[in-house]
């Protein structure tokens, strides 16, 4: 009787059960994401294609309009990763951007834009103030930095991502061509003058703009007439800067730095400059920097052999001709210098003498190395070493 009545008790909770409407958990609202990831995410969207656009408007109007590719985007990747972190971020409002774009104290405004138009970001220099757009829509926050003013350069989202824009102009300082007709010692004076004149074009919202600057001379030190023809040249210049140990003359003093200043304040500064003819056969500046720049010979160090390195003696001048090709023979292996003689009895006379003059030139200066002495050279050269006694 117990086990029937529980029975039925059992049946009668499950039937009241059946009649009730099932509970709907709770739907809980999607977190809305930081404005920090945000924009960084739409930074990356831009710039880590490295094809995009920046401009820079000046309070006055004018603007400068800029190209990133693979050639210029030197500084992109970082901010597509710190932006979020490096930021308090919050919430503006439309108006607080419109009248900033009417205060005479914003400063220039800054606009990274992707290649499409899609995605752009927008700053100003006097302010934390950011405006992102996204296929139409706009979103506007405020970015603070907790450590503006602090060292090393702690800035506004302005001064970020202004480098790219900077890293464009030393870019275009240098992208200039010369007639590929001219002599390199003509082109070298061609190239030097316009790399002058850009300098003294760089827009004043570049911190390192010069407040003068002339060029003094280019001396070119290494040629190669193969193909593709090619020099190398040292660039000088007189720089005369606002003041030379501030932060901002930080681009003149990188790698060899600014010289002290004469007289009239002008500080000698200089590169050395690849030179390279290009598709049109024109000359352009293919590299450029502190030093160690020479003209690339179509031979490789690990399987030089003899007949490459003397036919790359016969086209060269300078310190590839000089130097740097007599030590390679000098250390190749010595079934390979065995052949040394025959490679040479396709040079003019006159430049097989001053080959066998360079590589003895190279071999007094090894010789307190244990190096080579001039008995081994004249046995090497054969037939060639009567060239030593002239």
């Amino acid at each position: 009787m117990k086990r029937t009545w529980m029975l039925l008790l059992m049946l009668s909770l499950l039937l009241t059960g059946c009649g009730r409407k099932p509970q709907t958990p709770p739907v809980s609202e999607p977190e809305e994401r930081p404005l920090g990831e945000v924009v960084q995410e739409a930074y990356g969207t831009i710039a880590l294609g490295k094809d995009f656009r920046v401009s820079v408007e000046a309070p006055d109007g004018a603007v400068t309009e800029l190209d990133i590719t693979e050639e210029n985007a030197w500084n992109v990747e970082g901010p597509a990763h710190l932006l979020a972190e490096s930021y308090t971020w919050s919430a503006a409002a439309e108006a607080d951007w419109e009248k900033l774009l009417n205060d005479e104290n914003r400063g220039y405004l800054l606009t990274v834009s992707s290649r499409d138009g899609k995605t752009v970001l927008f700053c100003c220099s006097g302010s934390d103030l950011v405006r992102l757009e996204q296929d139409g829509t706009a979103v506007y926050c405020k970015a603070v930095n907790p450590k503006e003013g602090t060292e090393p350069f702690e800035g506004k989202l302005y001064d970020q991502l202004e480098v790219i824009a900077r890293d464009a102009v030393a870019d275009q300082v240098w992208r200039v061509t010369a007639d590929g007709t001219l002599e390199p010692a003509d082109a070298a004076e061609r190239l030097i003058e316009q790399v002058a004149e850009h300098y003294r074009a760089v827009p004043d919202w570049v911190d390192w703009k010069p407040a003068e600057l002339q060029e003094n001379g280019a001396k070119v030190y290494d040629i190669y007439w193969g193909d593709p023809q090619q020099f190398c040249c040292g660039m000088g210049f007189r720089v005369k800067l606002e003041d030379p140990m501030s932060s901002e003359a930080v681009y003149w003093q990188a790698g060899a730095g600014l010289e002290e200043p004469d007289s009239e304040g002008f500080a000698g500064w200089g590169k050395e400059v690849y030179v390279v003819k290009d598709g049109t056969g024109d000359w352009m500046v293919a590299d450029y920097g502190t030093g160690g720049y020479y003209v690339e010979l179509p031979v490789r160090e690990e399987t030089a052999t003899a007949e490459q390195l003397v036919e790359a003696f016969r086209l060269t001048e300078g310190e590839s001709h000089d130097r740097m090709i007599p030590i390679r023979l000098l250390s190749l292996s010595e079934t390979e210098l065995a052949k040394l003689p025959e490679a040479m009895d396709t040079l003019p006379e006159e430049t097989a003498k001053d080959l066998c003059r360079r590589l003895e030139e190279q071999l007094d200066a090894t010789k307190e190395s244990g190096g080579w002495v001039l008995e081994d050279l004249r046995e090497v050269l054969g037939p060639y070493a009567r060239y030593l006694d002239v």
